[in-house]
């Protein structure tokens, strides 16, 4: 059957009566009151929870950062949110590391390239 409450627009609602009323989930006030329990079961997010840590400098730092967000995770003192945040800061952070890595290895190797050419040169 369907839902015999009118919606915003003036137009009767178009969603299914639940079984023994007259009217859907939204328009029987069922939802709202579902709302209001999962609000209060939520996990609530205080940063005085979560453990202090220093920037990561290395992908070893970026990969603790990340098994300490898990838990955190998982014993609810974070955030998916929060989570999901950190992992793509550590996905572009592991990034520019490469990048700093590969910069050095091609100074270095500049480095050499330059100290051979003087050596190699007669005097």
């Amino acid at each position: 059957m369907q839902c015999q409450a009118k919606a915003a627009s003036g137009k009767r609602c178009r969603a299914n009566a639940l079984r023994g009323s007259r009217r859907c989930a939204l328009h029987s006030g069922r939802a709202r009151e579902l709302g209001r329990l999962g609000g209060s079961a939520r996990p609530r997010f205080s940063v005085g929870n979560l453990m202090e840590l220093l920037a990561p400098e290395t992908a070893i730092d970026c990969r603790k950062l990340l098994g300490i967000s898990i838990a955190e995770v998982r014993t609810q003192k974070m955030t998916t949110g929060m989570a999901h945040a950190i992992a793509s800061l550590a996905g572009v952070f592991l990034k520019a590391a490469d990048q700093g890595d590969l910069e050095s290895r091609v100074q270095r190797l500049e480095q050499v390239s330059e100290e051979r050419k003087h050596a190699s040169k007669p005097n």
